[in-house]
């Protein structure tokens, strides 16, 4: 099942958005997908330290799988400004994203400065187990967003994350890493599978 979550932000020097939510799907399919939907984050320009969004996990048990979608909450394109994209963003390949379990490591860069000039990132899914092209393979082209499937970094696998304890409190950090252009982070979501018993509403990952 999938629960959207809200937030407000705090205001600090790195400031921090927190959503709260509690997955749906049973503790024998360990499955189930937890979604920001909160106000959007402006991203800091040239700020390595980047922006930490926090968003809590419960009732998921051990990660045996774990991808990272990027949602769209419509029309989605390379159009500045466009409010229906997971991140939009004039130049993408300044950003990276870091994921974080809730017991604090390892801190995974799953996609890190990709996409060249494309602007805005629309539906896009990071997964290991795939047999999808590792996001390095994403090209460097004007007026066109980041969009379909992809593997992560070689060396930010999501997979290094299998093992974690997925309840409690779980850190997308979003860093921008050169200057001028600038964007906001709208909505993503954790999706946590692993093996099926019965089969819960929504169904399971991989």
């Amino acid at each position: 099942g999938t629960i959207g979550t809200g937030a407000t932000p705090t205001a600090s020097p790195s400031p921090t958005n927190t959503a709260t939510a509690t997955p749906t799907g049973s503790p024998s399919c360990n499955a189930g997908t937890v979604s920001y939907t909160g106000p959007a984050v402006a991203i800091p320009d040239n700020i390595p330290a980047g922006v930490n969004i926090n968003l809590p996990v419960a009732g998921v048990g051990s990660v045996s799988d774990l991808n990272f979608r990027f949602d769209t909450a419509g029309a989605c394109d390379a159009t500045i400004g466009n409010a229906n994209a997971a991140m939009d963003h004039t130049f993408i390949g300044d950003l990276t994203f870091r994921l974080t379990p809730p017991d604090g490591s390892p801190t995974v860069a799953f996609q890190a400065r990709r996409g060249g000039t494309r602007e805005n990132i629309c539906a896009s899914l990071l997964d290991d187990e795939g047999g999808f092209p590792n996001i390095s393979t994403l090209t460097s082209v004007t007026g066109s967003p980041q969009s379909g499937n992809f593997t992560p970094e070689t060396t930010g696998a999501l997979s290094l994350l299998d093992g974690e304890n997925a309840n409690g409190t779980w850190v997308l950090n979003v860093s921008d890493n050169a200057g001028i252009d600038t964007g906001s982070m709208r909505r993503f979501s954790l999706e946590f599978g692993g093996p099926c018993g019965t089969p819960t509403a929504g169904g399971c990952a991989r």
